[in-house]
């Protein structure tokens, strides 16, 4: 592997380093997309879309109280978003049901 200016070289200096960087991605991706859609299937969209608003959440208490990451404001805005998304899903949910 090739670094320069503490950077790692992603480009055609390193054909076999730049073929393996593409093909993360998609060796990441497939047993994610397989193992959510036999997820959805066996529980349903709901239930799934609330473990994929709540395992955020977890890594960030994890992240900020178990290994002492920064907090920034940046964080805090795209978190509370978050959040309002699963009220307002959540509020939508209950009244489709009542």
């Amino acid at each position: 592997m090739i670094i320069i200016n503490g950077f790692n070289d992603f480009g055609i200096s390193n054909p076999s380093l730049s073929l393996l960087l593409l093909l993360a991605g998609s060796m990441t991706v497939i047993p994610l997309f397989l193992y959510v859609r036999g997820g959805v299937e066996l529980c349903g969209l709901g239930p799934s879309g609330k473990i994929f608003y709540i395992t955020p959440t977890f890594q960030f208490i994890l992240g900020y109280f178990y290994y002492n990451e920064v907090f920034s404001i940046t964080k805090l805005a795209s978190f509370a978003l978050m959040w309002v998304a699963v009220f307002i899903y959540l509020k939508d949910l209950n009244e489709e049901y009542s």
